[in-house]
């Protein structure tokens, strides 16, 4: 975010564009919600989602951050008002406009490699394995 603007006003604009976009998601956002893709780490304080996206799996903190490329480059940068689908889809899902929760309980220690494998390496093997019993890729709607 640029230096010259409020960092505070910043995300209250974004949380209140994710909401907005939220009541009624579309495209990306949608797809994502309505096949499962949408995950809760239950019992994570903040509650931190993982989205498992077409190329990545990226953590979201529901309308403040996303770890894909697009909120980094586009939205913090301020290139661009419009959140990312994942932002959007975690909210839709919170919120009950889509999908249903799915929620994975985990282990201290497999929370922490579900983060540094979706951080680090794009996939998280630990939270296929969680989820699948196995590394399978959720299947595609």
């Amino acid at each position: 975010m640029q230096e010259d603007k409020d960092p505070a006003e910043a995300l209250r604009r974004l949380a209140e564009r994710v909401r907005r976009e939220s009541e009624n998601p579309r495209g990306k956002a949608w797809e994502a919600a309505e096949s499962g893709r949408v995950v809760l780490l239950a019992g994570t304080r903040p509650r931190l989602w993982v989205v498992i996206g077409e190329e990545a799996d990226y953590i979201v903190l529901p309308g403040t951050y996303c770890s894909c490329p697009h909120f980094m480059i586009r939205v913090l940068g301020e290139a661009e008002d419009k959140p990312c689908y994942h932002l959007v889809a975690v909210e839709a899902v919170r919120r009950g406009r889509a999908g249903r929760l799915v929620a994975v309980d985990a282990t201290t220690d497999e929370l922490a490699d579900i983060l540094s494998e979706a951080l680090l390496t794009g996939r998280s093997r630990t939270l296929r394995r969680l989820l699948y019993g196995g590394d399978a890729e959720p299947r595609r709607s």
